[in-house]
């Protein structure tokens, strides 16, 4: 089970069913989606209690889109030919492995809030 995101998460946001398999598969997959999503954002690592309701809401989002990249893609193929059918998935898409977007990334980013003045002053010869 994860910080942010769980196995009902994942459910919720997938567009079918999920094997037992792969939801155990996707379970794991949370886990390390996190580490990694908390190492890019090191502000994450106080985890729910310690961010806005939103950024939390963006990094269930996040985490669950980049575990179900690699559940609906789990070798990274880049395409596929069944017959007279050829399927050519997004660079994306055929990574496969875990990964968030930019837009994803700059969601869950909290812009630093800048207090006080910088100050100024001449050079050190004319005081």
């Amino acid at each position: 089970m994860g910080v942010f995101a769980g196995r009902d998460d994942l459910i919720a946001r997938f567009e079918g069913e999920l094997t037992d398999r792969q939801l155990t598969f996707g379970e794991a997959k949370i886990v390390d989606a996190e580490a990694l999503l908390m190492s890019l954002v090191p502000s994450l690592a106080a985890g729910p209690s310690g961010v806005s309701e939103l950024v939390r809401a963006n990094a269930v989002r996040a985490v669950c889109a980049a575990v179900l990249r690699v559940i609906r893609n789990p070798a990274g193929v880049s395409y596929e030919v069944i017959g007279s059918y050829t399927t050519r998935y997004g660079d994306g898409a055929a990574r496969g492995d875990l990964h968030f977007t930019d837009d994803e990334l700059a969601a869950v980013r909290t812009r630093p809030r800048r207090v006080g003045v910088i100050g100024l002053s001449g050079p050190r010869w004319v005081s």
